[in-house]
């Protein structure tokens, strides 16, 4: 037993990596292909590595480095949903191994460490069931920010670091950059190093203006500031949302908040706690500073989704701050260390169990697209099967020109490897540049020899679509026919 003790502490980042992988298998894979982010975030990279380009080619709003990633490992291990959930794979793991990293640089062993990242999972894993996504992706780069500064004293090497993380999460979401700038301006005027903040923007500016630089010499300049920040403003003004499911959550991060900020500010805490040199309470203002931040994700789509990722620095912050208050009092039990390995043996053996069984019913569903199709390794209902089966045979058919418009158009479009449908692939508000839903509708409005497919019930498509373009087609073309769940409209011309 001492001997196994001695191998796990020595060999834990390893250990715990592959934990969190059996963990991650059935939440990842065992899931529906449905018209959601996994899909077209599945389709633009697709598009990406059958020669398509970036902005070009696809109405992206976020800025590119997901999809570069995306694009080489499609091109190395091919490109079908299996893949694309390998890459979620990657990216879960990285999102709560980076969690157990950061507890242990909190100076919390390893034991407690791995037993917190396991609440942290079991409160936060269902978000990575909506497939590879860049908001996960860059929170990993926004995770790694906040380790190099818990390690990195001030200094060239921290310098350096903090300049490429800052421009990483702004080339893999601009949106999150922009929590971890103001996180960083605050921590480093907080500390009074000017001179270091102004050589990590510096050194962040210089590597955004070089792709910039590329961008404009391959001509998709233009392209890369319309979809991610002309049209920011329609984005904004019509896609304010709150899930009313998640009021509950709400409160109990406000709460969470609250207590946080009033053991560190009001500092009730070091009055009951012995703390050397105060190190944690500056530790615990620092995970405050970025922790808030990150809640700049929940805008304007408040969901369950974007606040479960959000607030995962919340957790760890709360977590930290119960434990050097309520620790030092326990510590002293001798059977601390075996309640810490029972929990953590609970928790990973339940979810384990989860995900096992999760992977055991995938394997059942996964021959059942064949290994050629670009959806293999995904699961499609039946009914849906159906439905595309039936439409696509349509189109195939069909003599005039036929756009799908609807959130279902993805699977269109990859079936029938017609790639270069653009805006038509993914209408919906915020989705279309500066020029919007009046944009799409002024090129409808040129169209001949055409017939445009409505899904006829609004509540099939994503809240976010494209209703005012729907609204137009209905008013001003011809309704000719049914198909599915498919209403066919035709030009007037």
């Amino acid at each position: 037993m001492k001997n196994i003790l001695i191998f796990v502490k020595k060999h834990d980042n390893i250990i715990v990596f592959f934990i969190l992988a059996i963990l991650l298998l059935g939440p990842v894979f065992n899931i529906l292909i449905q018209n959601n982010d996994e899909l077209i975030n599945f389709l633009n990279i697709y598009k990406m590595s059958n020669g398509l380009t970036i902005y070009e080619d696809t109405n992206v709003i976020i800025t590119p480095l997901f999809f570069y990633v995306g694009e080489i490992l499609f091109n190395i291990l091919g490109n079908n949903i299996f893949v694309f959930r390998i890459y979620n794979l990657i990216i879960s793991i990285f999102l709560y191994f980076i969690i157990y990293e950061i507890f242990k640089t909190l100076k919390i062993n390893k034991s407690l460490s791995f037993l917190y990242t396991l609440i942290i999972f079991v409160f936060t894993h269902e978000i990575i069931k909506g497939g590879a996504n860049y908001n996960i992706f860059s929170y990993v780069f926004f995770e790694i920010g906040l380790l190099i500064i818990l390690k990195c004293k001030n200094g060239t090497k921290k310098e350096i670091l903090q300049g490429i993380i800052l421009f990483l999460i702004f080339f893999s979401n601009q949106k999150l950059s922009a929590g971890y700038f103001i996180a960083i301006v605050i921590y480093e005027l907080y500390n009074k190093n000017f001179k270091g903040l102004t050589k990590e923007l510096l050194i962040s500016a210089l590597l955004l203006s070089a792709y910039l630089i590329y961008l404009f010499t391959q001509n998709n300049l233009y392209n890369f500031i319309n979809y991610t920040i002309l049209g920011i403003g329609e984005f904004g003004n019509k896609n304010v949302a709150a899930d009313g499911q998640i009021t509950n959550n709400i409160l109990i991060f406000i709460i969470v908040l609250t207590i946080i900020l009033y053991f560190t500010l009001i500092k009730i805490v070091p009055k009951y706690v012995k703390i050397e040199n105060k190190k944690q309470i500056d530790l615990l203002k620092t995970l405050i500073i970025f922790s808030l931040s990150a809640f700049i994700l929940i805008v304007p789509i408040c969901n369950l989704y974007h606040l479960k990722l959000a607030g995962i620095l919340t957790l760890i912050s709360f977590i930290y701050g119960l434990h050097y208050l309520i620790y030092p009092i326990v510590a002293e039990g001798k059977r601390l260390l075996l309640i810490i390995l029972i929990l953590s043996s609970l928790i990973t053996i339940i979810m384990g169990i989860l995900s096992i069984r999760g992977i055991v019913s995938y394997a059942k569903e996964i021959n059942k697209i064949k290994n050629e199709s670009p959806f293999y390794g995904g699961i499609i209902e039946d009914n849906l099967k159906e439905e595309i089966r039936e439409v696509s045979i349509y189109i195939q058919n069909n003599d005039k020109n036929v756009i799908v418009l609807s959130t279902y158009s993805p699977f269109y479009s990859i079936v029938l490897n017609n790639l270069d449908n653009k805006e038509y692939d993914w209408p919906l508000r915020g989705n279309l540049g500066k020029d919007g839903e009046e944009g799409l509708i002024n090129k409808i409005k040129k169209l001949e020899n055409t017939q445009i497919l409505l899904l006829e019930n609004d509540k099939d498509e994503i809240y976010q679509f494209t209703y005012e373009v729907k609204k137009y087609i209905k008013e001003n073309m011809k309704y000719i026919d049914k198909i599915q769940r498919f209403n066919i409209y035709e030009t007037i011309n």
